[in-house]
């Protein structure tokens, strides 16, 4: 085999080898990026649910839910009245 030949094919394999290398760097650091951006983005729907769930007030408009909700008391687990928080049965 030529010389050319041998520098060339060790030129190819060593940019194969550093492309290899980044491509998986950079998908491991963007992996672990975007999984965090998803646990944030979770955590933020939990708690403006659990928000709802207790005030009855939507954490993004700030106002009052229309829907009725279930009761959080053990007594009742019938949906309750907005402004009583009583039990409908």
């Amino acid at each position: 085999m030529p010389i050319r030949a041998q520098v060339i094919t060790g030129m190819i394999l060593l940019v194969a080898i550093a492309l290899a290398t980044a491509g998986t760097a950079m998908y491991v650091l963007e992996r672990h990026e975007l999984n965090d951006r998803l646990d944030d983005s979770l955590i933020r729907t939990v708690e403006e649910y659990r928000v709802l769930a207790e005030t009855g007030v939507d954490p993004q408009t700030k106002q009052a839910s229309s829907t009725p909700r279930t009761c959080c008391t053990p007594r009742c687990s019938a949906p309750c009245r907005p402004a009583t928080r009583g039990c409908w049965a």
